[in-house]
Order: C-alpha cells, then structure tokens, then sequence
C-alpha cells in the first residue's frame, strides 16, 4: 500500500508547488477561446492534436466589471502566462499573438473598458500550442491566464488537449505494395524479351 501512496503523495505535491492555490473571486476579464476545428470551447471540450503539431488558439475577452463614469472599473492587462501539466514536460504555449492582438494601441497599451469586449465584431489569435514530435500521447490540462500589473489575475481560460501519435500506414498496405512489385517485373520482363525476338 505504501508503494502505490508514495508516487501518489509526491505528485500531488509536486501539482500544488507547479500550481499554487488562488484566492476565489469573481474574476473581472471571461476570456472565451476558440480553435478553427472545434469553434467556441465549452467546459470538457477536448482538443485532439497530433504529436508535431501547432494548434493556435483564438478567442475574446469580456470585462464584466460595470460600467462607471470614473473609469474605475476599466483594466489594464500587463502580461499573460500559462500552465500545461500531463505526461510530458515539453508541450508549450507561446502568448505572442496575444501581445500582438492586444498590446497594439500606443496611447493605451492593454486597456480594456469596464463593459467592453475585445476585439469588437470577431476573435483574434491569442495564443499557440506546440506539440513537438516527442511529446508523449496522453491527456495534457492547460490554463491561460491574464495579469494586470500588480499580477493578479483579471481572467483565466482553462483547456484540455488529447495528444496523439501520428497514424501509421497499415502494415498489410506496405505488404501489399511490396508483393505487387515483383509480378509487375516479371511482366515487363517478359514483354521486353517478347519484342526483341520479333
């Protein structure tokens, strides 16, 4: 029993030092994600990648807050970061679309008003997902989450990726190839020996 509670323990450690606990509360910013294949992610979408690949993520972001003449509920996002725990370490997610998307404003690098979603009429690339050829198959969790400048938390989205081994071709069809090879040689072996003797 002690075996099994052992590996146990130490991860359940080792998730809460990687993921610290965070105070509940409202948060101000819903950031709603999207991909091109799977649309509008609901809570338990899972999204199936292949090992190599890049999945971009699109979405927007609401702020909740109310409005007010004082613009005390407007924000100010500084930064954004991300987590993603699962059977391998080396899945990535690389926020530069984000500061792209958001940051391009140079009077108000990103404000966003109490009320107000962003972008206005559609989505925008926020984030990618790497997948490198050596990431294990398994089920990956990841959260992106958006900082204001005294690093708490406006907003966070959390997601879920199913990483899969590129499919191999069936061992029959390569068979199946090789066998049909030396048949269609001795054809044109023959066919060649025809026509010389004529």
């Amino acid at each position: 029993m002690r075996a099994i509670l052992s590996p146990l323990l130490t991860t359940l450690a080792f998730a809460l030092i990687l993921c610290p606990a965070r105070t509940s509360h409202a948060q101000a910013v819903t950031v709603n994600l999207s991909t091109l294949a799977d649309g509008f992610l609901t809570p338990g979408t899972v999204i199936d990648a292949l090992q190599g690949a890049d999945i971009d993520f699109f979405g927007v972001l609401i702020n909740t807050q109310a409005q007010d003449l004082s613009g005390a509920n407007d924000l100010t996002m500084d930064s954004v970061g991300g987590n993603i725990l699962g059977p391998g370490s080396n899945v990535t997610l690389d926020p530069t679309a984000f500061y792209n998307g958001f940051f391009t404003d140079p009077a108000n690098p990103g404000l966003i008003r109490a009320q107000q979603t962003l972008p206005a009429g559609g989505t925008v690339q926020i984030f990618t997902v790497s997948v490198p050829l050596t990431a294990s198959p398994g089920t990956y969790f990841g959260t992106f989450d958006l900082y204001d400048a005294n690093a708490n938390i406006l907003g966070e989205a959390p997601f879920t990726l199913q990483v899969h081994a590129p499919a191999t071709p069936e061992p029959t069809a390569g068979l199946a190839l090789l066998c049909s090879v030396p048949p269609l040689f001795l054809i044109f072996q023959r066919k060649k020996r025809a026509s010389r003797s004529i």
